[in-house]
């Protein structure tokens, strides 16, 4: 989760409006110190999404201890690894918003990924509302989504394709956009991370 700003509040609204206007129903997460921005339920298609959404405001990489100290990471790369992997491939000005994209696809939506997989119990506020909803849910319903302003499209593009070149994501995502919004579904291995694997 970002800061709130004025712009961070308007890029959630339009990311509701983008999930909504598919089908979905969107929630607020309320519970838990690290929840995605928004999760949302579409039971046409029986798909549960996890969304990170992030604002032309935010300029930096996250930097929970949580997920720090556990140290998720896709393909094992360390968060403060990401930097120089991806900054070879973005224009020099906007290696700071690859860093961001890069350790959210890498860390931060990757955990929200398995923690929907493994802790489903951080969305019972959304699973109790919702009919239909598998419990506990499976890959084959979590979707991962990343949305950005759409502007930083070219950005998501080139780190993706890094970590896709790389082994660490089996596909590339599928991108849509809108006049604001650039919404990548970003696709995962079919294993959990080790820490995750072993946890109690």
């Amino acid at each position: 989760m970002g800061e709130y700003t004025p712009a961070k509040y308007e890029y959630d609204r339009l990311a509701r409006e983008f999930f909504e206007a598919r089908g979905y129903v969107t929630h607020i997460v309320g519970k838990g110190n690290r929840p995605p921005d928004l999760v949302a339920w579409n039971a046409a298609s029986e798909k549960f999404a996890v969304i990170e959404v992030k604002s032309p405001d935010e300029r930096d990489a996250w930097t929970s201890q949580v997920y720090q100290q556990r140290d998720y990471n896709l393909c094992g790369i360390p968060r403060k690894k990401i930097r120089d992997r991806v900054k070879a491939h973005v224009k020099r000005g906007r290696w700071g918003i690859a860093y961001l994209v890069g350790v959210t696809i890498s860390n931060q939506l990757y955990c929200y990924y398995w923690d929907a997989l493994e802790q489903p119990a951080l969305y019972d506020d959304v699973l109790s509302k919702e009919r239909g909803i598998p419990t506990p849910l499976s890959s084959d319903y979590v979707e991962p989504y990343l949305v950005v302003p759409v502007e930083w499209k070219p950005v998501v593009e080139a780190v993706s394709n890094y970590f896709y070149s790389e082994g660490c994501l089996p596909r590339l995502p599928i991108i849509e956009t809108t006049q604001d919004l650039c919404v990548a579904q970003i696709f995962y291995p079919g294993s959990p991370p080790p820490d995750l694997a072993t946890r109690a």
